[in-house]
């Protein structure tokens, strides 16, 4: 019986096809990624003209030879927050798309029509350093700061092949926070505010208050009402103190409402909902002090059972609350961070502790990221998964017994140093680091608060 040589062929082209099929889903299974996460191997397959070294640093996109050519953009793919006049970087990772390739590198602004900021660029390398959105585009186009911006990246020869920004991203002013530190004092009087209009770059004194003596932890309510800490010089008690400002500083009272347990009081901070918290030694280890209506009353809860005592504290913008605690020696120092997720009720450490040498102030950006200062060895701390890991992000800034730190609603973080009259600021989440015009003309500054 004479075989039919075609089905055979057929059949086994058809074997092949599973079999490569079956090994390449069988492959793609054992990367074990989204979409959003595949290999620089993959879109080298697509792109045999890029050594790994050209790719795009995080390739979104699974590419095969042969297909059609495709744009995704990397980042700022939302929630990204930048300053005018200063750089950042644009990624993106491509298929089928020549190195050599022309592109067309866009803003988009609140959905409005694609304004081509750059120059098409040389070639396809999927990353494009230093791109700047500068205050006069700004104030030309009639854009507004805030999250209202996009990255759009397209082919030049045929535009249809591009991509967007998931979500919009920040464009914000670099000198428009209002920042308040306290002073040791100005000229021979103890006790100052000192004030910035214009994120660090001129500084005034707004109050030197006869009742202010060592001024240290500050906070801001959501109100506006200013609250700070007062250190009291006066014998032989010491008892320190809260005041309380509704003019933006200029003017101060104190409330005589908070007991005895008002030792070694150094941190200050404000709830989402205004509650206000303060961590005490009081007479006796391991208190909180809680507010629920603007410092009027307050009550001491002892939580000695959880902590000895807290230095710095901050809450997230969902309530919970993050406090430092220093332990050990000078010779040997050492903290850890406690959290609370009901209100200060109980306390867990979400982190190890070993890689606290004296951890004093303590802040959480608007979106989330905490940044701890350590005061012994000059460094500055970061989370970014809510405390239970840790990374060093000092980066060459000049520190020197760092102890307090807040971040401004828009992103910028600002340092105090103990060891000398600066505070430093860093616009790129602490990749890099400069110093405000805050000098010994001010006094040495304690604490630091942004409107």
């Amino acid at each position: 019986m004479k075989k039919d040589k075609s089905f055979g062929s057929v059949l086994a082209l058809l074997i092949i096809a599973v079999l490569v099929v079956g090994g390449f889903s069988y492959y793609i299974g054992k990367l074990n990624v989204s979409k959003n996460q595949l290999t620089a191997q993959l879109i080298n397959f697509g792109r045999p003209d890029l050594t790994p070294t050209q790719q795009a640093p995080s390739p979104t996109t699974l590419c095969l030879a042969g297909g059609d050519p495709s744009i995704t953009v990397i980042a700022p793919n939302g929630g990204e927050t930048y300053f005018t006049d200063k750089p950042f970087q644009i990624k993106w990772a491509s298929c089928n798309i020549p190195l050599t390739s022309m592109l067309t590198v866009s803003v988009v602004y609140n959905g409005s029509t694609p304004v081509p900021f750059v120059n098409p660029t040389s070639q396809n390398s999927g990353l494009y350093n230093n791109y700047i959105i500068s205050s006069s585009r700004i104030n030309t186009e009639s854009w507004k700061y805030g999250l209202n911006y996009k990255i759009k990246v397209s082919l030049l020869n045929n535009p249809a092949v591009s991509d967007t920004s998931d979500k919009f991203f920040a464009i914000n002013n670099p000198n428009s926070d209002i920042v308040y530190v306290t002073s040791n004092g100005v000229g021979g009087v103890s006790g100052a505010i000192i004030k910035s209009t214009d994120s660090g770059n001129t500084w005034q004194v707004i109050s030197k208050d006869s009742l202010l003596d060592i001024p240290v932890g500050i906070t801001i309510s959501r109100s506006g009402d200013i609250y700070l800490i007062n250190k009291s010089m006066d014998a032989p008690n010491y008892f320190d103190s809260i005041f309380k400002s509704s003019d933006n500083g200029v003017t101060w009272k104190v409330l005589n409402s908070i007991g005895s347990n008002s030792f070694f009081m150094n941190s200050i901070a404000t709830s989402p909902v205004g509650d206000i918290y303060v961590p005490s030694n009081g007479n006796i280890s391991g208190h909180i002090l809680k507010s629920t209506d603007k410092g009027v009353t307050w009550q001491s809860y002892d939580k000695s059972s959880y902590f000895m005592g807290g230095q710095s504290i901050a809450i997230d913008s969902s309530g919970i609350i993050y406090m430092t605690e220093n332990l050990g020696t000078s010779a040997n120092p050492s903290g850890r961070i406690l959290k609370s997720t009901d209100s200060g009720s109980t306390w867990k450490n979400p982190t190890n502790s070993g890689v606290f040498k004296m951890p004093y102030g303590i802040a959480i950006s608007p979106s989330g990221v905490m940044y701890v200062v350590n005061y012994q060895n000059n460094t500055i701390l970061k989370s970014t998964d809510n405390g239970v890991t840790w990374k060093d992000t000092t980066n060459g800034g000049a520190f020197k017994w760092p102890k307090a730190i807040a971040i401004s609603p828009t992103g910028v973080i600002y340092v105090v140093n103990g060891g000398d009259y600066t505070i430093l600021k860093s616009y790129d989440n602490g990749a890099t680091w400069q110093k405000t015009s805050y000098n010994s003309d001010f006094g040495q500054a304690n604490g630091i608060a942004i409107k």
